[in-house]
This record gives C-alpha cells, sequence and structure tokens, in this order.
C-alpha cells in the first residue's frame, strides 16, 4: 500500500509539473521589446489587439522594436488555418525593422467565430476584411501607406486587395504566389505521378491514375487525399523530415498562443478530408482553385515582388513566374529560392529577411509617406 501511495504521489506530482510546463510556455501573451536594462524599449510596440470587422472580432498581433518604422501587414495562407505563429518564429527579425501586423483572418486562430454566414467565407470578403484592417493600421500609426505581404491563400487576397486600393501600400510582396490555379493543379498532379513512378510507390500510382488528374474533377474526399501526394513527394517542403520543426514546433513553442489555441491548431490540422469538406473555409478553396490571375489581376499600381521557391508544386514556381511575366506594375522583382519549396519565408528564413530588410525596404526609402 505505501510503494502504491509512493507511485500515485509520483505520478500527480508528473502530471502537476507536465501542466505547470505546458502554461509556462503558452502565456497566450506577447514579450516587451527589453532593453540591456530589462526596460521597455521606448517607442517600441508589442501588442495584441481585436478589430470589430463586418460583425465579426479579428486578432492582430503588432509588433516592432520602433514604432515609427513603416508598417508590413502579413496576410497569412491557408485558407481555414493561421500561419501566425510560424512567421513569428522565422520572421521576427522583421519587427526590428518594420512595425509588423500579424493578422488572423476571420474564422481561424484567435479570429475564430461560430455562425457565421456563408457569405462571410468569399475572396471578396476577405479583400474587404484586409482592406478594414489595413485602414486600422494606417490610423493606428498615422500612415498614408504601409506594406503588404502575402504568402499562399494569402497572396491571392494580398494582389487582389492592392489591385482595388493601390493608394494604401507602398509595395506587394508575394511569395508562395498563386496565378494560373489550374495551370498550377496540373502540374501538379503531373509531379506527383512522376514522383509515384520514380518511387515504385504502386498504391499511389493505382490511385493517381484513377483520379485522372487535379483538373476538371469533384473537389471531394478522393480528390484531397490524392492530392496529398504533392506534399508527401516534397512539393510543399524540400525536406520532408523538417515538417514538424516547421510547421508544428512553432505553434508549441508560441508565447502568443495559449493551450487553448495550440490544442485547436493541432487537432484542426490533424482533420480528415470530410472534416475538411464540412468546414465553411472550404467554400474559399473552391474559389481559390477557379482563379486566374493573369485574368482576374492583369495590372497593379504599386511596386511588386515576387519570393518564389523553385520546388514548390503547391502554388507552381513556374505558373508564378509566368504571372509575374505578364503583370503590369511600376516595378517588378522576382527572386528565385532554390532550397524552398511552399514555404519560403521558413525554409529560408534568413534569405527572405535579408531581402525583405536590405531590398525592399531600402528600395522603398523614396516611398514612404
Amino acid at each position: 500500500m505505501k510503494i502504491l501511495k509512493i507511485a500515485l504521489t509520483i505520478i500527480a506530482l508528473s502530471i502537476i509539473t507536465i501542466i505547470s510546463a505546458t502554461f509556462a510556455i503558452s502565456p497566450g501573451g506577447t514579450p516587451a521589446f527589453l532593453d540591456e536594462n530589462n526596460n521597455v524599449v521606448a517607442h517600441s510596440i508589442a501588442e495584441m489587439k481585436y478589430v470589430n470587422i463586418d460583425g465579426t472580432r479579428q486578432f492582430v498581433l503588432v509588433r516592432g522594436v520602433n514604432k515609427n518604422n513603416p508598417v508590413l501587414l502579413v496576410v497569412h495562407g491557408g485558407p481555414g488555418i493561421s500561419m501566425l505563429t510560424h512567421h513569428r518564429n522565422f520572421n521576427a527579425e522583421l519587427e526590428q525593422h518594420y512595425t509588423v501586423a500579424y493578422w488572423e483572418q476571420r474564422g481561424v486562430g484567435k479570429s475564430t467565430a461560430e455562425h457565421l454566414p456563408p457569405d462571410s467565407y468569399s475572396v471578396g470578403r476577405f479583400v474587404e476584411d484586409a482592406h478594414q484592417i489595413t485602414a486600422f493600421l494606417k490610423t493606428q500609426f498615422n500612415k498614408e501607406k504601409i506594406f503588404i505581404l502575402g504568402h499562399s491563400w494569402g497572396s491571392l487576397i494580398g494582389i487582389k486587395t492592392v489591385h482595388k486600393y493601390p493608394n494604401d501600400y507602398i509595395a506587394y510582396i508575394g511569395t508562395g504566389q498563386f496565378g494560373d490555379a489550374w495551370e498550377s493543379e496540373r502540374l501538379a498532379y503531373q509531379f506527383a505521378l512522376e514522383k509515384a513512378r520514380d518511387a515504385k510507390d504502386l498504391i499511389a500510382m493505382k490511385n493517381l491514375n484513377q483520379i485522372g488528374g487535379f483538373n476538371d474533377v469533384p473537389l471531394n474526399e478522393n480528390y484531397i487525399n490524392n492530392r496529398s501526394y504533392v506534399t508527401r513527394f516534397g512539393g510543399m517542403l524540400v525536406e520532408a523530415e523538417s515538417l514538424f520543426d516547421i510547421l508544428i514546433s512553432p505553434v508549441l513553442w508560441s508565447d502568443e498562443y495559449n493551450i487553448g489555441d495550440k490544442y485547436a491548431f493541432i487537432s484542426g490540422a490533424q482533420k480528415s478530408a470530410e472534416d475538411w469538406l464540412k468546414m465553411d473555409s472550404f467554400n474559399l478553396t473552391v474559389e481559390a482553385m477557379n482563379t486566374d490571375l493573369t485574368l482576374e489581376v492583369p495590372e497593379v499600381k504599386v511596386p511588386v515582388y515576387f519570393l518564389q521557391g523553385k520546388h514548390d508544386f503547391l502554388t507552381n514556381y513556374y505558373v508564378a513566374k509566368d504571372y509575374f511575366d505578364q503583370l503590369i506594375a511600376p516595378k517588378k522583382v522576382f527572386i528565385t529560392f532554390d532550397y524552398s519549396a511552399h514555404f519560403v519565408p521558413f525554409e529560408e528564413a534568413e534569405k527572405f529577411n535579408n531581402i525583405m530588410i536590405d531590398k525592399v525596404l531600402d528600395e522603398s526609402q523614396n516611398l514612404f509617406l
């Protein structure tokens, strides 16, 4: 009996320790910028805010060592999943040079909302959300224009926002850039099938041959399950073994996410194809897959920078380059990341951060207002 009590005590203490440690690394707040004397740096900002937009409370984390710096709005990928913690983890260096606004779009992360009507989930609605977040930031920091960075799904929202509201922006930066979505899907299928053949993966070959392509097929469970081969064969991350370090670890170690936020992210990432189909945000996937920006946004009135991974088969590198070549803009810069697939800001974070600071920011100095 005594041994049992000791064992139960040890187990209880272990559970308490694990729970305490979990809460310790999940404060749900953002750390201040501190100087060498542990005082808050003058003019710095580290705030978590909610902005009321169209009946929703949308979360934005604002961080910068000097709030007088140019403002950068980060429009994360998805749809239906936030990348706030990932940008914070890999791109925090930008906070030394920009005032960075990490926005969580409606329905995800800390912007989760229940019972939103179906028409709340459309590309047009998200463009208006981005416009209102921009207006909030311009007012908050007394700026006439800001920078906007869009990744993946966020690149569709970002460039459409810039197209509709060019006077709000200094420059647009796209990574994992959308172009002609159906052409990208055609190449993604071709990539997955070739990789399956090279690997002599008979199951993958059978499944991919049965679906016959990612174009002109129902966006159902079969489509989602087969498209996952693109990720499995390296079209999302160059190094598949880095998936935990790049996509999971930043969430687990995030200051800004509390334990509930982390649980929601991890459980959401494990949804089945059937579950994804039931999500309101899946309507956005359908709309995104029918996008051809070469027709819908042939011209923008601000400088554009495309930062694209050479091995990206989710938003295909060559499709993005083709769109870039056709796009009319006052200034265009295309930069290739040779060791990245879809997650350029995280796979080659140092190069990405340096370009954002030493090229994008420096080349735009005369445009700051």
